[in-house]
């Protein structure tokens, strides 16, 4: 099994139509958008996904510890001091 990673979650961004419309004649047109357009999609595309992939991120990392075996220390408080 491929071990997971951040890139294999989905996330999802909310534009209204108009916006997503222009969008996709943004990438079927590339050389005719305006720079500032790209900026707004970017960054719009961008505020919405960041915490999402935080969360994603964090979730591994849950799953990483909690399929890691202990130490053969462990936890332990020695009472014996």
């Amino acid at each position: 099994m491929n071990e997971a990673t951040v890139e294999n979650f989905s996330a999802t961004a909310e534009l209204p139509v108009k916006e997503w419309l222009d969008l996709l004649n943004v990438l079927n047109n590339p050389d005719k958008a305006p720079v500032v357009v790209l900026w707004h999609f970017i960054s719009s595309i961008e505020k919405q996904i960041g915490p999402q992939i935080e969360q994603a991120k964090a979730a591994l990392d849950a799953v990483k510890a909690a399929n890691t075996p202990p130490s053969e220390e462990g936890p332990f408080i020695d009472v014996e001091s």
